[in-house]
């Protein structure tokens, strides 16, 4: 399975997988950074709605507790007035003074705190336990009528100045005439301290609790409860507007009401933060993707734009496997693939010049082996003949003709020779002297050789045919005009670097510059310069040698030729040390 995949995507082009390479580097970052951006984010958005929602918390129990605190400021401002205190404390006496002050001082003060206070009081009244004084339905009552109370007596009993007794009802008796108030009421009591320090009543302030409890009721929704609970966490109470059921699963914040002991408690669903987060979070990861999508298009349509030369390369490497080397690739420009572009068709020309080099030396070796089946014809016709002019020659008594004969016998069996395209240095010297011999027969003791050998190096072998060639153009272009002029020939063989030197050195007339750059020039020419020069030559000339070189030796094997008009020619050869198996 691993092996198909791999093979599937490493058979794609170049731009593919480019496309590929590249979308998984820039789609695994993608996604980590967006994975944990998304965290990041739904972590902070979890805080910030529970900081919000805090916030809202701590706002309604402040209202709360703003509402509180007005309740129990408008109690003791009843509890605390001196004239209540000072009335509440002596025994009534009826007379016009006395129903002047009560209903001019004592009724106002109740009355201002039901209808003068931002507290929303339900009802204020005084329970008095001086009987003496006159009652007045909600306002002024005997406290004969609530002592049978169980929140009244424990308020009496206790110690404390004042308590809230909840939950309690609208009426704390039983009213006559009327139907019983039973809405819920906070009730805040008062101690009223007579002026010797006795208790002459209780104030009682009552809210609804559905007033006290407003901002409650204000906050809670469709997605949010906000309710009343003790410490314990037991609901105390509710708003009707309330729906979020308390589960389990909800968010919960908590504020306190000090003056009460309760807390404010809201509630809200975590599915709630949790769909808000997760809205956030896959919105951040679609953008992700859109933007990785984007990214991937962006990187298609630059690498398209890149690629576009290496695809017309690639186009020309095909045609070049196909055997086209004429085509080369569109140069232009400074870029990495420019580059690649001239280094590419620098190898093409290269290889055209191997191909031609390849080409020229395989038509040279054929040519050679062509002379050598031609000189392979009834070699022995050849060598009968000749040794039939020598003994016609000595038996008519001219020697010096039968020597020449001799030394021309020896040549051509060199030549013709067909076993090996190799001799040793021994031989090759042997047949540049019988060649030297030869020309005595023309010019007589005017052409003089020398040759200096280490007879180390006489056993080495090497190609046949590389110093005779040499020699005769000394003869030909080297031996001075005249009866008398004489040329002389040295020939020094030395071992160098691994290499065979061949120095050969006339003091002939040498040539000028301009002859000597043509000659120079003639021994890089291909093999069909040199047939064609072979051609129209009586003889084989220094390019041929230089021919044969690059046959045998390829570019082991040097020639070159030095030369100054009237200070004779100097050819140096140098030659590969040859191990048998070169052969």
């Amino acid at each position: 399975m691993i092996s198909r995949l791999r093979h599937k995507v490493f058979d794609r082009s170049l731009l593919s997988k480019l496309i590929i390479v590249c979308a998984l580097v820039i789609l695994v970052p993608t996604l980590i950074v967006s994975i944990v951006a998304a965290r990041t984010l739904r972590e902070a958005i979890n805080r910030e709605m529970v900081e919000t929602r805090r916030q809202t918390v701590q706002q309604v129990a402040s209202n709360i507790n703003e509402r509180i605190r007005v309740a129990r400021n408008v109690a003791e401002s009843i509890a605390y007035n001196t004239r209540i205190r000072s009335f509440f404390s002596q025994r009534f006496v009826m007379s016009p003074y006395s129903l002047r002050v009560y209903r001019d001082q004592i009724i106002p003060v109740l009355d201002q705190a039901v209808n003068f206070h931002t507290a929303s009081v339900y009802r204020a009244g005084i329970y008095t336990t001086n009987e003496s004084i006159p009652t007045r339905t909600h306002q002024i009552m005997s406290s004969s009528r609530v002592e049978h109370h169980e929140w009244f007596r424990e308020f009496l009993d206790s110690e404390v100045e004042r308590d809230y007794v909840y939950p309690n009802t609208a009426d704390h008796f039983s009213p006559t005439g009327r139907v019983l108030d039973e809405r819920p009421v906070l009730t805040w009591m008062q101690r009223i301290d007579g002026v010797g320090g006795d208790t002459v009543g209780i104030v009682t302030l009552d809210i609804l609790e559905s007033e006290i409890f407003l901002p409650l009721q204000e906050a809670s929704g469709v997605h949010e409860r906000y309710e009343l609970v003790d410490e314990a966490g037991n609901t105390l109470y509710v708003p009707s507007s309330a729906s979020v059921s308390s589960q389990d699963g909800a968010i919960r914040i908590r504020e306190p009401l000090p003056i009460l002991g309760l807390w404010v408690q809201a509630s809200f669903p975590a599915a709630d933060a949790a769909g808000e987060t997760g809205s956030a979070a896959w919105g951040m990861v679609a953008s992700a993707v859109i933007g990785f999508v984007l990214s991937v298009a962006l990187l298609y349509v630059v690498l398209k734009v890149m690629l576009r030369k290496l695809e017309g390369m690639l186009g020309v490497m095909q045609l070049v496997t196909e055997g086209d080397f004429s085509v080369r690739v569109p140069e232009g420009g400074t870029g990495e693939i420019d580059e690649l572009s001239k280094d590419f068709n620098f190898l093409i020309d290269r290889i055209n010049q191997l191909v031609s080099r390849v080409s020229d030396e395989a038509r040279e070796r054929q040519e050679a082996q062509l002379v050598a089946l031609q000189s392979q014809i009834n070699p022995h016709f050849i060598y009968n003949t000749i040794e039939l002019f020598r003994m016609k020659m000595e038996l008519t008594g001219d020697y010096d003709t039968a020597d020449a004969i001799t030394s021309f016998g020896k040549m051509v069996r060199y030549n013709m020779s067909g076993d090996s395209l190799y001799a040793s240095v021994a031989s090759e010297l042997e047949h540049v002297r019988g060649f030297v011999g030869l020309q005595s027969v023309r010019y007589g003791d005017r052409i003089r050789l020398s040759v200096d050998c280490p007879d180390a190096l006489l056993h080495h072998r090497m190609a046949k045919l590389v110093l005779q060639p040499v020699v005769e153009n000394c003869v030909l272009h080297g031996l001075p005009q005249g009866e008398e002029a004489t040329l002389d020939i040295s020939i020094v063989v030395r071992a160098s670097k691994g290499k065979i030197v061949f120095g050969i050195h006339d003091n002939g007339c040498g040539m000028s510059c301009e002859r000597l750059e043509e000659i120079r020039g003639g021994l890089g020419r291909s093999a069909g310069a040199t047939a064609e020069r072979r051609r129209s030559s009586s003889g084989i000339a220094l390019a041929n040698v230089a021919g044969r070189l690059r046959v045998f030796y390829d570019e082991a094997g040097q020639i070159d030729i030095q030369s100054e008009e009237g200070g004779g020619t100097t050819v140096r050869i140098e030659l590969p040390i040859l191990s048998e198996s070169d052969e």
